[in-house]
């Protein structure tokens, strides 16, 4: 499973909605689950393709930095990542 997703958004035929990009058929690569709880990065940016399309990208990504930095996500760190393991380098005795 992935944490990061780009979704593609096409230039929509003219409909009733007011939808301007859209994507008829989706078909991730991967799988990407949107956890509860959890924030994320969204990113939007405007791309062409080879045969000189425009196209919408977003991309979807846990973000790391408010899960670190903000107090309403600390509970989301690993005990790992809270308290550092200690390395004991100790000799090991044989006897």
């Amino acid at each position: 499973m992935s944490d990061e997703i780009y979704l593609n958004l096409f230039k929509a035929n003219e409909n009733e909605y007011g939808i301007v990009y859209e994507n008829t058929l989706l078909v991730p690569e991967q799988d990407f689950t949107f956890k509860a709880g959890h924030p994320y990065k969204l990113s939007l940016k405007k791309k062409t393709s080879d045969k000189g399309n425009q196209y919408i990208s977003i991309r979807v990504i846990i973000n790391d930095w408010a899960i670190k930095n903000r107090s309403e996500f600390a509970h989301l760190l690993t005990t790992n990542e809270q308290k550092p393991k200690q390395i004991i380098d100790d000799d090991i005795g044989f006897d």
